[in-house]
């Protein structure tokens, strides 16, 4: 039996039987539930990645330049806590380039308000009007960054599966989407905290520590490159281009940086409008990245049982539902 699939249930699904009729029918059904699977785990349809012309005239961007990145990046921006600042000062830039991020939301501090608000103070919370607002215009994905932010290593098992369980029924059911990542509070993780996060559904966990994400090694400690007060943009550049895929961790942005978790609106504009002017970089959410982890074990299990070529170009491409309709939507509206 391949190592590529060590979920038991995919090995009774397509390994028991010998029968080739029963195998087929058992093929057939993992396709397809692989497919509708792969397919609609991410909530919205992922960015239009071209060439954006970088604004700021003191940034050159021509190939010799320094901040030329290799090509195959991509990089997954997240905001943990869910702050107005990154409302503030974040969404605009993002909206323009409309570039997906995932958000991590405290679901305690998350203001009950439906609609957005013109100005708030940068260190209080989005409310839900403008928390749908980002969902509306970058298709963003929510994670979960527990109820109420304690350190989870000094709770009981009791108040952690409560932490777990509570924060992703309440951001499911507000907006709409599965939620299958779980931030871990101050980055304070063990062993018993993640085989409960594995029990309460969730398909990550985001860490602190610095590296490079690998979901083959573990997708329950993913690793982050944190942008902090003191941090530059080229340092933040650097990290990018010697690594294939970047979780930028950020959390609020502001004017006039002055605590050490906060980055500058002018740097992080800067980052944004270099990034963005190199075709070769990838925005992604953790959610795409485990769809194509996903579809990538999918693909490799069928190729190696000689079922599926192994680069198939048809298996996960997506569709479009709406296209595809033989009926007149119209119909009971």
């Amino acid at each position: 039996m391949s190592n590529l699939v060590k979920n038991p249930n995919l090995r009774s699904a397509l390994d028991l039987t010998s029968n080739n009729t029963l195998k087929n029918i058992a093929l057939i059904l993992f396709v397809l539930l692989a497919i509708v699977y792969a397919n609609n785990i991410q909530d919205k349809p992922s960015t239009n990645f071209q060439e954006v012309a970088v604004e700021n005239k003191s940034i050159s961007v021509e190939p010799n330049n320094s901040y030329k990145l290799v090509r195959g990046k991509q990089v997954i921006i997240c905001f943990d806590d869910g702050y107005y600042s990154v409302y503030k000062y974040a969404f605009p830039v993002l909206n323009k380039y409309k570039i997906p991020i995932t958000f991590a939301l405290i679901t305690a501090s998350l203001e009950k308000g439906k609609k957005p608000r013109e100005y708030a103070s940068g260190y209080s919370f989005m409310n839900m009007g403008e928390v749908k607002e980002m969902i509306d215009s970058l298709g963003i994905e929510v994670a979960s960054h527990s109820v109420t932010h304690r350190d989870m290593t000094k709770l009981s098992t009791d108040e952690i599966k409560y932490e777990l369980a509570k924060s992703k029924r309440v951001l499911d059911s507000i907006f709409g989407q599965e939620v299958i990542t779980f931030v871990y509070p101050y980055g304070a993780v063990n062993s018993r905290i993640i085989e409960l996060t594995k029990a309460a559904n969730y398909k990550l966990g985001r860490s602190i520590i610095w590296g490079e994400p690998n979901l083959w090694v573990d997708r329950y400690l993913i690793p982050i490159k944190e942008v902090r007060m003191s941090t530059s943009v080229a340092e933040v550049i650097s990290h990018i281009k010697y690594h294939k895929t970047t979780v930028l961790l950020f959390h609020r942005i502001a004017p006039q940086p002055s605590y050490f978790t906060e980055w500058g609106d002018d740097q992080f504009k800067e980052l944004i409008a270099i990034l963005k002017s190199d075709e070769n970089i990838n925005f992604i959410t953790l959610k795409e990245l485990y769809r194509e982890w996903w579809q990538d074990i999918t693909a490799k299990y069928l190729a190696k049982k000689g079922w599926l070529p192994e680069k198939n170009p048809i298996l996960f491409q997506k569709v479009d539902v709406d296209q595809t309709r033989a009926f007149n939507t119209s119909v009971g509206q």
